[in-house]
């Protein structure tokens, strides 16, 4: 198979994988499963709600902010929408994305 044909394959697979995680954020964080969210995450990551909400540095403040699953919101459920993958080379991309 050609490189470029390759590559494009790569990224296709890649995208697909990244619009499912965010998927995955919004399922876990609706059934309060908070361990599984920050295994989301690497231990290194810096998640930024917007503004308003300090962005978090860690996994381990990620979990913090979580809190108990028996705390906080009785029920949520997130609806992803615009979900952007830009890349910035074969090992780096961005995402965007809307949740209401």
């Amino acid at each position: 198979m050609d490189s470029d044909v390759e590559a494009a394959v790569r990224q296709l697979i890649d995208k697909d994988q990244i619009i499912d995680l965010v998927h995955r954020y919004s399922y876990c964080v609706d059934h309060r499963l908070y361990d599984e969210v920050v295994e989301l995450f690497t231990e290194d990551c810096v998640v930024d709600y917007g503004p308003g909400i300090a962005p978090l540095r860690s996994r381990s403040r990620l979990r913090q902010m979580f809190g108990h699953p028996d705390g906080g919101f009785a029920a949520t459920s997130h609806h992803n929408a615009n979900v952007l993958v830009t890349f910035e080379d074969l090992d780096h991309a961005s995402v965007s994305t809307s949740v209401y």
